[in-house]
């Protein structure tokens, strides 16, 4: 059965740990809940009725609520009371809330708006009815595997969008995600997701420790893979009735999380196949580069290869001048981006590239910022020499000014070095899952991966 609540469920933001194993604040929250504003009946902001109490936590209270002006219901989660209203915590707060405005996908629920009032902040969400994942398992104690694959298809198309977004969720469980009516699985609680480009600085812990990765458990600075990790402790719990590690302190269950390894699944749900089991404990790696690239090919592995729905959600273009890729590159890439466009182009995606598409006479960036505005997405060839390149930095950066997803390829260079060469451009980046192209090795092999993953955004 899905086990009781108790301090290793809580969520808890703005903590660290410290050398006497406890975790602590690093942010001043006010203790005794003040209700300020947020009463029953109040009109808040002139224009939301709080109507009921939907809910309670670490996270603060959800309310349900009717905005008058648009003559709709709404669900309202109120922050906990900050005791210092620090310019820098609300540059974050307003920071966050625009970002989770600016994900349009069915599997996340829609942010409507975000304010302060007096020291609580508040955000506005789309009303979500239905249950939530921990309400069916506490009904139904395990699913069928067939069940779990689809659950967790869907899961992974929403959340590999997030991650090419550079949006990490951080607080991913049960109780956040909703079977809406339709059948529709909708991810919640956007309050800690946090943009990888965008991180506090310094060590710190978010999240909730039963379903922390361990990189987030020891307050390194996470992304995709992170969400992946909670994703399997998800699917876990769904196939074996039990998540892979029970702790009641908090402390504990972020060290088995961290420095332990999990019971396999078959010693406790025998009758789970082989491939299900190798791919749930694969996405259950303490390393982050050791889980799977994205969260797709983790949902293929546990479907038995069998690929899970796709999502498409892309930016709006004219279908005649749309580009399904711009392919940013180094010069010294040139060849290397031709035999990929036409690697791509075999799978039916369209492809922009500096040497083979620019106009003569045209600025470099002028042309690529025109294609860039049609493309529905940005894959990046990052080498060596493309680290290098101001003309490089440029496009990315355009690129995520303009909100478009981003498919990073490490050419010749592993993720660790990337990391200590190029900490801004990682920044950048964010959340979004890398491959590792070795130009002695199978690029069609890549291909074929980077194709699978724009199909679970709908690049075409």
């Amino acid at each position: 059965m899905a086990p009781d609540a108790n301090a290793a469920d809580t969520t808890l933001l703005f903590c660290r740990s410290t050398a006497e194993g406890s975790i602590e604040p690093l942010i001043d929250l006010v203790v005794e809940d003040e209700p300020g504003d947020f009463i029953l009946g109040a009109l808040v902001a002139d224009r939301y009725r709080l109507l009921r109490q939907l809910g309670r936590g670490a996270m603060g209270q959800v309310f349900l609520a009717r905005d008058h002006r648009l003559d709709r219901d709404v669900a309202m989660k109120v922050a906990p009371p900050l005791l210092d209203r620090r310019p820098e915590l609300e540059a974050l707060l307003h920071r966050e809330a625009r970002l989770g405005a600016s994900l349009d996908h069915p599997g996340i629920a829609v942010v409507y708006d975000f304010r302060f009032s007096g020291n609580r902040s508040f955000t506005v969400f789309e009303l979500v009815e239905g249950e939530n994942l921990r309400a069916v398992l506490r009904r139904r104690g395990t699913l069928p595997l067939a069940e779990v694959a689809d659950l967790i298809g869907e899961l992974a198309s929403t959340l590999d969008y997030a991650h090419a977004h550079g949006v990490v969720h951080r607080d991913l469980k049960p109780e956040n995600i909703s079977l809406a009516a339709g059948g529709q699985l909708k991810i919640l609680d956007l309050g800690l997701a946090m943009s990888a480009r965008y991180a506090l600085p310094g060590e710190g812990y978010f999240g909730t420790p039963a379903y922390s990765a361990p990189e987030q458990a020891i307050g390194r600075i996470t992304n995709g893979r992170a969400d992946q990790y909670a994703l399997a402790v998800i699917a876990y719990e769904m196939l074996t009735g039990q998540r892979p590690f029970v702790a009641s302190d908090q402390m504990e269950m972020l060290d088995l999380h961290a420095n332990h390894d999990p019971p396999l699944l078959r010693e406790l749900a025998p009758g789970i196949p082989d491939f299900a089991e190798r791919g749930v404990l694969r996405a259950l790696s303490k390393a982050p580069e050791e889980r799977f690239a994205t969260c797709r090919e983790f949902a293929v592995e546990l479907a038995g290869s069998s690929p899970p729905p796709e999502q498409p959600r892309l930016p709006a273009t004219d279908q005649e001048q749309r580009i399904g890729f711009f392919i940013g590159h180094a010069s010294q890439d040139s060849l290397l981006a031709r035999q990929l466009a036409a690697a791509l182009e075999r799978h039916g995606m369209r492809c922009w590239f500096y040497g083979r598409d620019a106009t003569p006479g045209a600025t470099l960036f002028s042309q690529a910022r025109k294609s860039m505005d049609r493309s529905q997405a940005f894959l990046a060839l990052v080498s060596r020499a493309a680290l290098a390149s101001p003309d490089f930095s440029r496009e990315l950066a355009y690129a995520v000014s303009r909100n478009r997803p981003i498919l990073p390829v490490l050419v010749d260079l592993s993720r660790e070095e990337f990391e200590s060469a190029a900490p801004d451009t990682v920044r950048l980046l964010g959340a979004s899952p890398t491959l590792e192209l070795r130009l002695s090795g199978s690029l069609q092999e890549v291909a074929d991966r980077l194709a699978q993953g724009a199909a679970s955004l709908g690049v075409t």
